[in-house]
C-alpha cells in the first residue's frame, strides 16, 4: 500500500503474492505464497567537531581524535589570521540498512572566515576519510573530477561507497565517514 514513511531508520515490509501466467498456454497459471521482503534504512548522524590549528587548546565535549589531534564539539576561540580546522563526522548508526546518496555539505560564514585551499597532501584542499581504513582520500575544492567542490559559501562532499564528482555514495550499517577542511579567520 503506497504511504509516507515518517520515522527515519524505519524497516518497510511488503508483501507480495506472485501470480505467474503461461505466455503459450494463457489458462496455466502458478500462484505463489506469501512473499515478505523488509527493507531497513540507515540512519546518518552529523556531527560538526573543530579545532584550533595555530593556538591549540581544549575546547568543550567529548574529543573526537584523528591524525593525533582533537577536535572539539564547541568552546574552542580564534584571533584574526588564525586556522581552524573542521571534522565533519557522518556516521551511519543503522546496524543492518544503508545510507544511500550520501552528500556532506557546510556553508561557511565568509564574512568571517575564509575557506584555505592547498593545505593537505598534494596541495590538495579537502581530506576525506573512511573511518577504520588505512589511508585518507586528497580531494581539491575545484568543481572537477573528484568528489568535493567548493562554491562559497557551500563546501559539497559527495561520500560514500561508489560517490562520483556528481553524486553522493553509500555509507554501509555501522560505518562513519570524516571530512576535514580548513578555514582562516578573516582580519
Amino acid at each position: 500500500t503506497p504511504g509516507t514513511i515518517v520515522a527515519t531508520g524505519t524497516d518497510v515490509t511488503v508483501s507480495d503474492t506472485i501470480t505467474i501466467t503461461s505466455a503459450t498456454t494463457p489458462a496455466v497459471t502458478v500462484t505463489s505464497g506469501a512473499v515478505t521482503n523488509t527493507f531497513t534504512s540507515g540512519v546518518a548522524t552529523l556531527t560538526k567537531y573543530v579545532r584550533n590549528v595555530t593556538t591549540p587548546m581544549v575546547g568543550t565535549g567529548a574529543p573526537y581524535g584523528y591524525g593525533g589531534n582533537n577536535y572539539y564539539l564547541g568552546g574552542i576561540t580564534a584571533k584574526p589570521g588564525e586556522v581552524l580546522e573542521y571534522a565533519l563526522v557522518a556516521t551511519n548508526t543503522s546496524s543492518t540498512g544503508s545510507v544511500s546518496a550520501a552528500v556532506m555539505t557546510d556553508a561557511l560564514p565568509t564574512s568571517y572566515v575564509t575557506f584555505r585551499s592547498g593545505v593537505y597532501s598534494g596541495s590538495t584542499d579537502v581530506t576525506y576519510f573512511v573511518v577504520g581504513s588505512p589511508s585518507a582520500s586528497y580531494l581539491t575544492a575545484a568543481a572537477d573530477a573528484d568528489a568535493a567542490n567548493y562554491a562559497a559559501p557551500t563546501l559539497t562532499v559527495n561520500v560514500g561507497t561508489g560517490a562520483t564528482n556528481a553524486a553522493g555514495g553509500t555509507i554501509p550499517a555501522s560505518t562513519s565517514l570524516l571530512v576535514l577542511y580548513q578555514v582562516t579567520i578573516n582580519p
